[in-house]
């Protein structure tokens, strides 16, 4: 399954980084991966949206979801297998799924491009773009760049894979944001996106596309139905961030869960169930956190609010 296409010099320079470098030194570049990992670019997402700055939290999740799904989209038409499986000089140093096979590609996906390389560049790129500072932009540079080669380094990628990740990431914040700033009617916007989107429901057959879908699709209706509905307000107050992340998981788990076990009964044992599953799973968690959960933010407005008062006194 999948195809195989590389230059030589991919391969001799994965072979070489794994064998010249000590076990420390990979474990340690390993850990690099982790910028990009789902929870830390969830965590940072969350973190903005639902507490420091709402606005920039919008723009930074829409980047990086686009971003995100067109990344799968791509992937689902190269199809590249990842370099492990296409050289025995080369060595799986890191899961993608860390529960499944090594062998399963499907699960552990397709290779071009870097699904990491692109994430870290768009996520950090995006607060860059946002903030204009140029630490950031270094910022940005620095977790994209440690990303990127921990990726090559653990034999999970080719380095064209990353080099077009980069790319692929820069190319989704500008393109983004041109669109954002030349499309004036939201709703239109978020149905160009959307239709985008849609095109791989033709073609795509892995499991991140469906995930990026529905997670795609919901977060833009919760962004719309927070605008015109909900319109909470930003916070500083740590306690206050606190709270509304850990709500935020607790609406995360009682969705998750549920629709998890529904989709595991031997009645939606296919492939259509499965897929359809996971949309309207990720849809579900996205819009109810991102949209209707800020509703409760009204009942917690007080807390903090005297500690503050007392402060500016």
């Amino acid at each position: 399954m999948g195809s195989t296409f590389f230059f030589q010099w991919e391969i001799d320079l994965i072979a070489f980084l794994q064998r010249v470098l000590s076990d420390a030194w990979i474990e340690a570049i390993n850990h690099f991966s982790g910028l990009a990992d789902t929870y830390v670019m969830l965590g940072l997402l969350l973190l903005f949206y639902l507490g420091l700055d709402k606005e920039a939290g919008k723009k930074i999740g829409t980047n990086l979801l686009f971003a995100m799904i067109s990344n799968t989209m791509i992937k689902n038409i190269f199809v590249r297998r990842r370099p492990y499986l296409d050289s025995e000089e080369v060595e799986l140093l890191r899961k993608i799924d860390p529960k499944a096979d090594v062998n399963d590609i499907k699960a552990q996906g397709f290779s071009f491009p870097s699904g990491h390389s692109t994430l870290a560049t768009t996520l950090y790129g995006s607060i860059a773009y946002i903030y204009k500072k140029k630490v950031f932009w270094i910022i940005t540079a620095v977790f994209a760049l440690m990303v990127g080669f921990s990726r090559i380094v653990v034999g999970a990628h080719f380095p064209t894979d990353v080099i077009v990740g980069w790319v692929l990431g820069l190319v989704t914040i500008n393109v983004v944001e041109l669109m954002r700033n030349k499309i004036q009617k939201r709703w239109v916007f978020n149905l160009i996106l959307i239709g985008t989107s849609s095109i791989g429901l033709i073609y795509c057959r892995s499991d991140d596309y469906f995930t990026a879908y529905g997670l795609i699709t919901g977060t833009l209706l919760a962004f719309y139905i927070e605008e015109k509905f909900v319109n909470f307000e930003n916070t500083t107050n740590p306690l206050r961030i606190i709270l509304r992340l850990a709500g935020a998981g607790v609406v995360f788990a009682i969705i998750e869960f549920p629709i998890k076990a529904l989709a595991g009964l031997p009645a939606f044992d296919s492939i259509f169930w499965e897929y359809t599953f996971r949309i309207i799973r990720y849809f579900l968690i996205s819009l109810c956190t991102l949209g209707f959960y800020p509703m409760l933010f009204k009942y917690t407005a007080k807390i903090g609010r005297k500690k503050e008062k007392v402060s500016d006194d």
